[in-house]
């Protein structure tokens, strides 16, 4: 499991089962760390102090994206055609109108 957490220093975590590992910290970045850092002292001293900030939040699992939404995809596609439908209907009035001007003009003019 994983602490999240926000250091507004840097810090330097040693596991206490094994002085070897460590754990640093950037300074205002969101961090997932081992659990074994709150076995730190730095780590209660440091959330004491406010210069880290523990998450209460669980990270979710990831959605499966494997298979495709077919409803949300048919609703935008239905959208994109009612608007094209839309735009080439008001493209067709617009081109009628123009003829009836033009054959207007040519009875005005002789032509």
């Amino acid at each position: 499991m994983m602490v999240n957490f926000i250091a507004k220093k840097s810090f330097e975590f040693h596991n206490p089962s094994d002085r070897n590992e460590t754990f640093r910290t950037t300074p205002n970045v969101f961090l997932s760390a081992p659990d074994w850092i709150t076995k730190d002292p730095l780590y209660g001293w440091g959330v004491s102090d406010g210069d880290i900030i523990p998450s209460n939040t669980v990270q979710a699992p990831a959605a499966d994206v494997s298979t495709p939404d077919t409803k949300a995809d048919s609703k935008t596609t239905d959208a994109k055609a009612d608007s094209k439908d839309t735009t080439a209907d008001a493209k067709s009035a617009d081109a009628a109108a123009d003829t009836k001007d033009t054959k207007t003009d040519s009875k005005t003019t002789g032509k």
